[in-house]
């Protein structure tokens, strides 16, 4: 009998020690979820502060005017951000040349669950003397109604130099804000050189 009685405190200490193991996981699970619970509610916090300055965001830009943040003469354009500037806007005559540009403070209309942008590009090139050598109305529409604000916008003018004398000349792109109801012209200088006409 006296094998028996550290047997059974071998078992109640093992179920002591068991008890107290579980008490300690339980323990580490609450606290596990109280943390997760809180990383949660932080992220979930600095996410709305993030929408609400995105909000603010598009009220500053519905009120400043329109302009642009890039314009610039490229060799090759893909994407927002993605382009090849020349080292100076000088073309070959019979080539091409592309103009990158980035509008900002252009007019996002709420509607609903909606946010709309909608600009209407129109290209000019003047010549040395500012006479027109070549119009195109309406040569690009960005029209856009998204459920996510639109924050990068650009385009991309490709100008074709065939029939183009060689000489100095103004690229102008005058953007149309359809939903602020204003126009801003902006204009790049470049040269073709020989080969045109």
């Amino acid at each position: 009998m006296r094998q028996l009685v550290p047997l059974t405190r071998e078992l109640c200490d093992a179920n002591v020690l068991t008890g107290f193991a579980a008490m300690k996981r339980r323990g580490g699970v609450i606290l596990f979820l109280f943390l997760l619970a809180s990383w949660v509610g932080i992220a979930w916090a600095q996410g709305e502060w993030t929408l609400r300055l995105k909000e603010e965001l598009i009220d500053i830009q519905n009120r400043e005017p329109l302009a642009l943040a890039k314009f610039l003469p490229c060799s090759e354009a893909k994407a927002f951000g993605e382009y090849v500037p020349l080292p100076e806007a000088k073309v070959e005559g019979q080539g091409e040349i592309l103009f990158y540009y980035e509008p900002i403070n252009y007019f996002t209309k709420r509607e609903g669950s909606y946010y709309e942008v909608w600009l209407v590009q129109d290209v000019v090139v003047l010549d040395q003397r500012q006479r027109e050598v070549f119009r195109q109305e309406g040569a690009l529409e960005i029209h856009l109604r998204k459920l996510s604000p639109v924050f990068d916008l650009y385009a991309i003018s490709r100008l074709k130099l065939q029939g183009i004398a060689p000489g100095k000349y103004t690229f102008r792109v005058v953007i149309h804000d359809l939903l602020k109801g204003t126009s801003a012209a902006f204009d790049h200088p470049f040269e073709v050189t020989g080969g045109g006409g």
